[in-house]
């Protein structure tokens, strides 16, 4: 685990930033968390569920999950528990990483960017 500064603020919780984006995607798509996992399994991204769902779009769900995004970010700042300067630094990547969630296919599983290309002993 990383140390930090003693009195740096600590950064939002990760599970609580998810379950937010979560819930406003479940309500956006007007599906409950069952459906959607369900359509998810079997292979469709959340852009694909999206995007066929009469009056909805990817787009539009970016745009919701990144406002949801910056939002919290914004809350962490006001309550002190993130610094501005590093609520600057995340806002720059929320777009991005919403987008890639989006329109990640849940049946493969996620790259891990650090793990080792072979096998340890």
């Amino acid at each position: 685990h990383p140390t930090r500064e003693a009195g740096a603020p600590a950064a939002p919780n990760i599970k609580a930033f998810i379950g937010d984006l979560t819930r406003a995607a479940h309500t956006y798509l007007g599906l409950s968390e069952k459906d959607l996992a369900t359509q998810l399994r079997a292979g469709r991204s959340i852009a694909d569920v999206a995007d066929g769902i009469h009056g909805k779009s990817s787009a539009e769900l970016v745009a919701l999950l990144t406002k949801t995004a910056n939002d919290r970010v914004d809350q962490a700042v006001a309550a002190k528990t993130l610094t501005p300067e590093r609520a600057a630094a995340l806002k720059t990547r929320i777009t991005p990483e919403i987008s890639t969630f989006v329109h990640r296919s849940f049946t493969k599983p996620a790259p891990r960017p650090f793990a080792s290309p072979t096998p340890r002993p």
